[in-house]
């Protein structure tokens, strides 16, 4: 039986997860160069779970950062 050589497969991995921390890191530069309003984010989010899980009978809570 013939030896293979040894593979490292790992690198594509390493490739991937680099290209993935260049996307978040533009994506945080991005988003931190932009003026929030946070209340109106904070209800936006609030209206968005009520819409999509809410009934009758739910109770809610999002604790605020």
């Amino acid at each position: 039986m013939e030896s293979s050589p040894c593979l490292n497969i790992s690198s594509p991995f390493i490739l991937v997860n680099r290209q993935l921390d260049a996307a978040v890191r533009t994506l945080l530069e991005f988003l931190s160069s932009l003026d929030w309003d946070h209340e109106a984010a904070s209800d936006h989010l609030q209206r968005l779970v009520m819409d999509r899980h809410g009934c009758v009978r739910a109770i809610g809570v999002i604790d605020p950062p």
